[in-house]
């Protein structure tokens, strides 16, 4: 009669093991899924600056930023809470944002959410631009915002829905509805 338990025992075992390849239960070959790889970054870092020098070794340009993402196949990398800050002979610009991404073809930078960029001149000459987006092209030293544009300085306030600021010559380009005021100095 002790033969009983112990056959029910291996039957019970063996068709446990017949069902579990019956029914082909086999591990995944990945531990993460190709479709989540996509989006998920080639590297990360934390507490970034980025410093570049011209051919005489003087600053003209800082990126900051509380962490940064590369991501290889979408050619971007990706910026949290970043701080660019241009160098031209006495004056600099600081621009900051909520997010921003670094084109890799075209090292341009797009900042978007809570976008100030402030025009520092020393003194009383600061001038400071808000936008919902902003998009920097490296090559032409150029500044385009869209959405929300405001203008502020001691002699101005103005808005507009886009700006075009070309920062070597100080020229710049307002479109769509423009409004505000600008006093001359005196």
């Amino acid at each position: 009669m002790r033969k009983w338990p112990l056959i029910s025992i291996i039957l019970a075992v063996v068709i446990l093991v017949s069902t579990t390849f019956w029914f082909g239960v086999t591990p995944k070959s990945t531990l993460v899924e190709a479709s989540n790889l996509s989006s998920t970054p080639d590297f990360f870092a934390q507490g970034i600056t980025i410093l570049q020098y011209n051919r005489v070794g003087e600053l003209t340009q800082e990126v900051h930023a509380e962490e940064l993402k590369q991501n290889q196949t979408a050619q971007t990398t990706t910026l949290s809470q970043p701080l660019l800050i241009q160098y031209q002979d006495n004056t600099s610009w600081h621009i900051s944002a909520r997010s921003g991404d670094i084109v890799s073809k075209s090292n341009n930078i797009i900042l978007s959410g809570d976008v100030t960029a402030i025009k520092d001149q020393g003194s009383d000459t600061s001038v400071t631009l808000f936008a919902d987006k902003i998009q920097y092209e490296n090559k032409k030293n150029l500044l385009t915002g869209t959405g929300n544009i405001a203008i502020h300085s001691a002699s101005s306030n103005i808005k507009a829905d886009k700006i075009t600021l070309f920062i070597d010559t100080n020229q710049l380009s307002l479109e769509g509805s423009v409004r505000g005021t600008h006093e001359n100095a005196k």
